[in-house]
This record gives structure tokens, sequence and C-alpha cells, in this order.
């Protein structure tokens, strides 16, 4: 994130925000924050989804940025787009689909340039918040193994890995997701959270989303727009995957299909 957010292993239930820890088992926001690379490669979450996630990260990373929109502040000038843009441009996908950058295992920072995409903040209050669209093959709603029962994982790079992007602030975003043939968005929850600057891994449970259909194919990430309070910071985007193992999952190379820019 680029004011990095989490806090070590925080669950955010629904919108509203409540604090716990633990699997999941109803609709909530898990954050998990890894403060150097050694411990995310040593990760139980990067054992799970480079080990036993069916299709690795290449066969569950995002498709396609479908729309995105950035704020008018806080995009920093090492994420992709820029202040205001509204087209969804090469650099733009290349930066948001893909298999995520840090799947690399590099800590250099040059790798990281243009290869996230921040959505900045709004300050104008009857604008329309920063957003972006993501597909992703098809998630299963119900899914009660795998990762602690986790279905969606947002890979967030922190201040010391996207250059440019400052210290810890406060940030709001929301997560929604959406079956692309049905075009009603169901909300996750809000994170609200401050913490790590390296690496922050953002873990959605859809399980009990009321009116929820079996599968969802769309992720949309909403930042913070207005002036009431001032908004600072922003999700710094390097790569969505799916880590529901229910849902039917392509065949892939063992090389996880194309890493993005310069590990394509």
């Amino acid at each position: 994130m680029s004011r990095s957010k989490a806090m070590w292993m925080t669950l955010v239930l629904g919108a509203c925000g409540g604090v716990g820890a633990g699997r999941a088992g109803a609709a909530g926001i898990l954050v998990e924050s890894y403060p150097n690379m050694n411990q995310f490669l040593s990760s139980a979450l990067y054992t799970y989804i480079t080990g036993n996630l069916p299709g690795g990260p290449g066969g569950n990373c995002g498709q396609l940025v479908a729309t995105v929109r950035q704020g008018n502040v806080a995009v920093p000038y090492s994420s992709a787009g820029a202040v205001g843009n509204t087209s969804v441009t090469a650099e733009v996908e290349s930066a948001a689909d893909g298999v995520p950058t840090v799947f690399s295992g590099t800590p250099d920072t040059s790798a990281y340039v243009k290869q996230y995409l921040s959505l900045g903040n709004e300050t104008g209050a009857q604008t329309p918040a920063p957003n972006v669209d993501v597909d992703l093959p098809a998630v299963s709603t119900s899914n009660t193994g795998g990762y602690l029962g986790y279905d969606i994982a947002i890979f967030d790079v922190g201040s010391k890995l996207s250059p440019g992007t400052g210290g810890k602030n406060t940030e709001r975003t929301t997560f929604q997701v959406e079956s692309s043939g049905e075009g009603v968005y169901y909300t996750v929850g809000t994170n609200t959270n401050t913490g790590g600057d390296f690496v922050n891994v953002l873990l959605l449970d859809l399980t009990g989303i009321p009116g929820i259909p079996a599968t969802v194919d769309r992720l949309r990430l909403i930042d913070a727009a207005g002036t009431n309070p001032p908004q600072r910071g922003s999700i710094d985007l390097d790569g969505v995957l799916r880590i529901s193992p229910d849902a039917t999952v392509p065949t892939v190379s063992a090389t996880w299909g194309a890493l993005k820019a310069s590990y394509r």
C-alpha cells in the first residue's frame, strides 16, 4: 500500500470493522504484513500459493483491467498511470494484472517502478472516488478450504518496495466483487488500518454475503474521496490472485505463465 496498510493479522468484519484473527467463516478482510522479502517467501501463504494452490500464481492471477479511475492526489511517480488517469493503458494493465511482482522474490525497488497501480485519492467531494476493476478467473463464494478459507488475495507493496509512496498514513479502501454477467457489486468490507511498509496481503472471505452468486469474476477496489477528513494514502496494487481451491482452474506451465513487465 502506498502509505501502507496492515496491522499484522488484522481481521475487518464487513464494512464496519471488528478486530480479531483466525480462520475465515464470514465475509471480511484479513491483512498480513511481511517486513522483508525473506519472511514473505518463507510464509505459509507463499508456500500455499506456489506449492498447494491448483494452477499456482499463473493460473489464478488477474486477467484484465476492466476500468480504472486514479485520483487527483497521492499517485506516486513510480506508479503505473498518472494523476487523474481514466484510461486502461498497457502500463496500467501490466501493473495490475498478471502474477504479482513480489513473486519474483526480488527486494530491488527498481523492479517495482511502474509495476504497481496506485489509485490515489480524490479531493473533490462530488467527484467519483478512485477505483479499479480487475477481472479474475471464476472465484467460488462458498470456499471453506485452502488458505484459512479465504478466497482472494490482494498484494499491496509498501514504501520500501514502491519508491515515492511515502510513509504510513491513514487509508480507507473498500473491496467489492461481482459476477460480470450479473452486474451487481457486493461489498466485502472496508480496510482502515495502517501498518507494514514492505509486502502487505489483504485476504478476502466471501462467505455469507447476502445474495452473492455461487461464483464471482471481478474485483473492485475503491479508495477515498472528499476532504472531511482529509484522505491520505492509497492502496498500491501489485496484483490479485484467486486463492479459493474450489473453482475449476486452467492448466498452466510450471513457469506460472507470464510475470509482469521485465519478468514476462
